[in-house]
Formats: C-alpha cells, sequence, structure tokens
C-alpha cells in the first residue's frame, strides 16, 4: 500500500482530494478538498482516483421529499407520483414502470406521455430515441413505414397477417440503435439525404420468405437492386 495522508490526489474527475485516516488497505477515509465530503475508499480506488464527490448527489436526493398522487394522462394511461421538489413531482407509469419527473401542473392536466405506452398500429412505441443522431428522423420514417406494413390492414401494399416484427424493434429506440450495425446501413443514410442513392430495408435477401423484421435478418440494399431482385428471385420484396 503506497497511500499518503500528507498528499493530494486528484480523481478522475480532476477533484482533489486528501487521505484522513488508514485503517487498512481496504479501509482508507480520504476528504475531498473542496467540498469537504468524506468516505472511504480501498487503496487500489484511491491510487487510481476512481472515487467521487457525492456532496451534489446527496443533496439532490435531501432535497426531494416523499409524495403521494395519482393522476391519468388525456390518452388514459394511470400513473403515481412518489417524491416532490417544489413544482417538480417524480412519478412512475403503472402499465410500463417508467420513471421521470414532471411539472405538477402538467401531471394534473394529463400532459405527460410515457414514451414505452404503446402508441403506433397497436404494437409499436418510441421509446426515448438519440435525436442528436443526424438521421433520426429519416430512421423514424423508416420504422413507421416498416410498422405500418406488418400492422396496418389498410395498406394495399403491406404484408397484414402475413409478416411481421420482432419484439425488439416495436421499439423506435431500439431500432435507430440497431439499423447502424446492419449492411449498407452507410449506403442507406447516403440515400436518405439524395435520391439518386436511396436505398431500402430488405428483409429476405438473407433468408428467402423471411417473415421477421429483425436485426438478424435485415440489411439495406439500393433501391434498383432491391427491385430487380423482387422481379426475378426473391418472392417477396421490400422498400419500406
Amino acid at each position: 500500500m503506497s497511500v499518503e495522508s500528507n498528499i493530494v490526489y486528484k480523481n478522475l474527475e480532476g477533484k482533489e482530494f486528501q487521505i484522513v485516516k488508514v485503517k487498512s488497505e481496504n479501509d482508507i477515509t480520504i476528504r475531498f478538498i473542496e467540498t469537504g465530503y468524506k468516505c472511504r475508499a480501498r487503496a487500489h480506488l484511491v491510487e487510481s482516483g476512481n472515487v467521487r464527490d457525492y456532496t451534489n448527489l446527496e443533496k439532490e436526493r435531501t432535497s426531494w421529499v416523499p409524495y403521494e398522487e395519482e393522476f391519468v394522462t388525456n390518452s388514459g394511461s394511470k400513473f403515481r407520483a412518489f417524491s416532490k421538489k417544489g413544482k417538480r413531482i417524480r412519478i412512475v407509469f403503472d402499465n410500463t414502470g417508467y420513471a421521470t419527473d414532471v411539472d405538477i401542473h402538467n401531471a394534473r392536466a394529463g400532459k405527460v406521455k410515457d414514451p414505452y405506452e404503446i402508441s403506433v398500429y397497436g404494437q409499436g412505441y418510441i421509446g426515448i430515441p438519440d435525436k442528436s443522431l443526424p438521421y433520426w428522423r429519416a430512421a423514424l420514417q423508416l420504422w413507421q413505414n416498416m410498422m405500418k406494413r406488418c400492422y396496418s390492414d389498410k395498406d394495399p401494399k403491406g404484408y397484414f397477417g402475413k409478416c411481421f416484427v420482432d419484439e425488439r424493434w416495436k421499439c423506435f429506440e431500439n431500432f435507430l440503435n440497431d439499423i447502424k450495425h446492419l449492411e449498407g446501413f452507410s449506403e442507406w443514410v447516403k440515400g436518405s439525404s439524395n435520391s439518386f442513392y436511396r436505398s431500402n430495408l430488405d428483409k429476405d435477401f438473407y433468408k428467402q420468405g423471411n417473415e421477421i423484421y429483425s436485426r438478424h435478418y435485415c440489411r439495406f440494399l439500393p433501391e434498383g437492386y432491391n427491385k430487380s431482385l423482387g422481379k426475378k428471385d426473391k418472392t417477396e420484396k421490400d422498400w419500406a
């Protein structure tokens, strides 16, 4: 053990701390210089700087007080509050278990949404997608078209009752996370902003007659190539 009480250490966040007491290699008391926060840590964590000052976290935790109230969204979903800080309340939805914090007036007005509540063609839900991705809107349109083809009986070109979407992909958040790993993804991104390079999401290139849209079978194909395959070898074609 090489830690010393007269040395100023820095953690991984650059916060300075000192050794207050050494009981053993597995029981060292440290104090952060800026806030005075004390905690116990093991020697190897002290040496690597893998210790944190939880002062702000503790303040955040104690500033919320227990609070109970039940609500219903404008779409009929039930949720309840379990803690409160000023006008903010922390809530959890009954059906999905999704928890977040919202303004209490919006909660009472029913103006709160559960992103994991089924809302697309009776099967899909949005989740919390990464909207910093430049292609997320194009991916949303692609996902909605896929859901429509499988679950809308009003789509004349669809696969209603014949093809389905994997449970994981019924959540747009998962779909958005997965498509970057599909073959042909970079070409699809290029084509989403330039129709000359347009690509389609194909479900049966690897397995003829495949009935499930999933990360295991789908890939992107150039639109012209995909249509030509549909006329020749493929039993079904998809340009969602």
